[in-house]
Order: structure tokens, then C-alpha cells, then sequence
């Protein structure tokens, strides 16, 4: 049984990002009918935290930026000082992601990552 401690650890929600034990989902992410993307934990290769700027995306409401990162759309990026961007495993494309609670969303997909992968490495022993 998962306790609501366990639980707070293992999922992140607001208005544009989701996260659980399985998948990261991210709304108004495909253009032209900003529907959503679901990315599967196990799928996620490499991810980091940056500080926004000028060339990193901080003023694209939404696509591509200087450094190729893809953007779903955020008329409150400007305002917001960080971005996660996470690249998939068979994808040269990098997602960058906004969330509200950045630092929040990060430590969640960064335990559910982890777990996930211990989850992995016990079952090939």
C-alpha cells in the first residue's frame, strides 16, 4: 500500500504537465491542435534543469528554440525562470517542459525515473 508521503513523491499535476509512476504526460504540445504527449517513463534516456534566457527559450511560446529544443505551448514561459528538457531514448529531438513548480516537478520525475530503472535492473537479474 502507497502512503500519501510515497504518493506526493511519485506524481506531479498542474494545468500543463503530469507525472506519475508510468508516464509524463504534456498538454498543448502538437501543433496545430495543441493536443497532448505522452511520454513513457522507461523511455526517457537523459534529462537536466536549466535557468531560462533569451537563446534557451525563455520568450518561444511554443515549438523550437535557438537550441532546438522542443516547446509545448506556455503563454507564461516568459515569466518562469526554469524549463526541464528531457530527451528520449531513439529521438534527436529534446522536449523542454515548464512546469509550474519546476524544481518540484524535476525531484518527482527524477525518483520515478530512478525507481523505474531499479525496477528493470532487478527483473534482468
Amino acid at each position: 500500500m502507497v502512503t500519501k508521503e510515497e504518493e506526493n513523491e511519485t506524481s506531479y499535476h498542474d494545468s500543463l504537465i503530469d507525472v506519475n509512476n508510468e508516464v509524463l504526460t504534456i498538454q498543448k504540445y502538437n501543433f496545430p491542435i495543441f493536443d497532448k504527449r505522452i511520454v513513457k517513463i522507461n523511455n526517457i534516456k537523459n534529462m537536466f534543469m536549466i535557468e531560462m534566457n533569451r537563446g534557451n527559450g525563455k520568450y518561444t511560446f511554443f515549438g523550437f528554440c535557438w537550441k532546438l529544443y522542443w516547446y509545448h505551448l506556455d503563454r507564461k514561459r516568459p515569466l518562469k525562470t526554469h524549463a526541464i528538457i528531457i530527451q528520449e531514448e531513439n529521438n534527436n529531438i529534446k522536449i523542454g517542459i515548464t512546469p509550474d513548480d519546476c524544481q518540484k516537478c524535476f525531484k518527482v520525475l527524477n525518483n520515478v525515473i530512478n525507481k523505474n530503472k531499479d525496477c528493470e535492473l532487478k527483473s534482468l537479474k
